[in-house]
């Protein structure tokens, strides 16, 4: 049975260019990994083990939730706890609500153009994860598992003075 509150949220969801995937965790409009990306780039991914179509997905999911100002649709591609750093504090953020408080900060006009001016072959790729812009938004591969076999990439760190 379908709640009318779950239906509004991916109705909201679905014009923001995400779906609700089988369980219920957002999944980026079905976009295929870029062409034509630059070999050091591919070089760099590699070495790492970084699986680029996920990074790509996580990375479109950001982008989406930034342009349409949706804490909601950032949470689910967030880490629980959130590290977000601004007006001199540094928070870790449990929940969707606590997040909302933040929106000042999250959605901070530096931080939105970040996000808004990275291209996908232009992020920063280390052991830690990949980087937007001058370390305003941190996406960090987080591990399913024990081997890390299954693996996804996850918002780990939002920092207003990145």
């Amino acid at each position: 049975m379908i709640r009318r509150r779950d239906l509004l949220q991916w109705t909201v969801l679905s014009f923001a260019g995400l779906a609700l995937g089988d369980w219920g965790t957002l999944e980026a409009a079905a976009d295929p990994l870029p062409s034509g990306l630059p070999a050091e780039f591919l070089k760099r991914a590699s070495a790492l083990n970084y699986d680029l179509a996920k990074l790509w997905a996580a990375f479109s999911q950001v982008k989406t939730s930034y342009q349409s100002r949706n804490p909601a649709a950032l949470w689910h591609v967030s880490t629980v706890p959130l590290l977000v750093i601004g007006n001199g504090r540094r928070i870790e953020v449990k929940s969707l609500r606590q997040l909302r408080r933040l929106e000042p900060i999250i959605f901070a006009a530096k931080i939105r153009g970040a996000v808004a001016q990275c291209e996908f072959a232009s992020l920063f790729l280390n052991s830690d994860g990949a980087m937007i812009g001058d370390g305003e938004v941190w996406i960090k591969e987080i591990c399913e598992d024990a081997e890390c076999k299954k693996s996804k990439f996850l918002v780990s760190t939002i920092d207003l003075f990145g």
